[in-house]
């Protein structure tokens, strides 16, 4: 790979273009991503590029507000979204592009890191630009007839990072060459709020999109067969983009729904955490990776979670947790319905156990500077 060798004073080092700002797993990811090239020696500076047509909830603030050393720019980015699936759509990513191919020549960066596979349209832009090393940071499982356009557009890639085994396994061999796992993380919470006996009922906890493979109807469907003395609690809302199910509708029907409490979005899901005793992650639809289970495990809280996927590696049945058959209503409601407080406990000191082993922050940034340090 070839850089131009006059560079300007003020260009930059690392260039991470990432196709959202919200306060969810991929955002989440990226995050620490740029607070592990903070670590790198030598980096002479960090940008990230958002685009403009995403938006901030209401009382919400930007994720990436409170990094220091990174500059934040904002534009109109060609960011691959079905909305933009369309004659009209595909003129103005077109013209996009164009405007980002003088971008990266003007600031020649010596990495381009892509936070998503919506950002792949960069990849042979970058090197047409020769701007450096391009990194692909895969948090996705390509499936359906999209996957030949993404594996085409990875092809531009210098590296691949892979979020997880399952994630890896479905690249072709010839991508698999070119990736490296390093599976995610999340910061180590303030202070872990301990599993204790309660007079309460037992307190189940849901937090994502309310996309329509999210299993929201399956935990539902199973929620109306437990009995009396179960709460569960349902953080998010709608997907901005792609197929959401209506959650508040389908908790009306049920017979129990006085046991169900709709929060909505919020912007920190510790709380929610720390008040639950059992964390859910009921996916239709393999994970990629779970990044709510290890958010879970990081305060002691054991998981009960679809078995494939990411998930599959992060929950050991009978462990740290427990795992059932994706869309398997009557096994999950089995779960649901017989999961006693000791068995809680002891599988919450079990959680925490494996995050300190494997997902700590400190693994995470070591990994992902070493691999950037690589590049440079």
């Amino acid at each position: 790979m070839m850089w131009k060798k006059n560079r300007s004073e003020n260009v930059v080092d690392l260039v991470v273009v990432h196709s959202s700002d919200e306060y969810y797993g991929a955002d989440r990811v990226i995050r620490q991503v740029l607070k592990a090239a903070q670590d790198v020696p030598g980096l002479a500076g960090i940008e990230l590029w958002l685009p403009v047509d995403i938006e901030i909830p209401e009382g919400h603030r930007s994720i990436f507000d409170d990094l220091d050393g990174v500059n934040v720019r904002r534009s109109e980015l060609p960011i691959i979204r079905r909305k933009y699936l369309t004659v009209r759509g595909g003129w103005n990513m077109l013209r996009r592009l164009g405007g980002q191919l003088s971008r990266l020549r003007e600031s020649n960066a010596r990495v381009i890191y892509l936070g998503t596979s919506a950002c792949l349209l960069f990849a042979p832009v970058a090197r047409f630009a020769r701007s450096g090393q391009v990194v692909l940071h895969l948090q996705e499982i390509w499936s359906g007839p999209e996957r030949f356009v993404l594996r085409f557009l990875a092809l531009f890639c210098t590296k691949i990072v892979c979020i997880s085994a399952a994630v890896r396994s479905e690249l072709p061999t010839y991508l698999r060459a070119k990736s490296v796992l390093i599976e995610n993380s999340t910061a180590a919470p303030e202070m872990v709020v301990p599993l204790t006996h309660s007079e309460r009922p037992i307190r189940f906890l849901i937090a994502s999109r309310w996309n329509s493979w999210k299993g929201h109807q399956t935990l539902l469907a199973a929620w109306g067969q437990v009995p009396d003395g179960r709460e569960l609690i349902i953080l998010g809302g709608p997907a901005p983009v792609g197929i959401s199910v209506d959650v508040p509708t389908m908790v009306s029907t049920l017979s129990n729904r006085d046991s169900v409490s709709i929060v909505g979005e919020v912007p920190d899901i510790g709380r929610y955490l720390n008040e639950a005793d059992v964390v859910l992650v009921p996916s239709d639809k393999e994970e990629p990776f779970g990044l709510i289970a290890i958010e879970a495990f990081s305060r002691g809280r054991p998981v009960i979670a679809s078995d494939g996927g990411g998930l599959s590696d992060i929950v050991e049945h009978g462990k740290n947790g427990w795992k059932f058959k994706p869309r398997d209503v009557r096994e999950l409601a089995n779960l649901l319905s017989t999961i006693r407080r000791d068995e809680i406990e002891r599988f919450g000191g079990a959680a925490l156990a494996t995050y300190e082993a494997r997902y700590s922050e400190e693994r995470y940034r070591r990994e992902v500077a070493g691999l950037l340090s690589d590049l440079l």
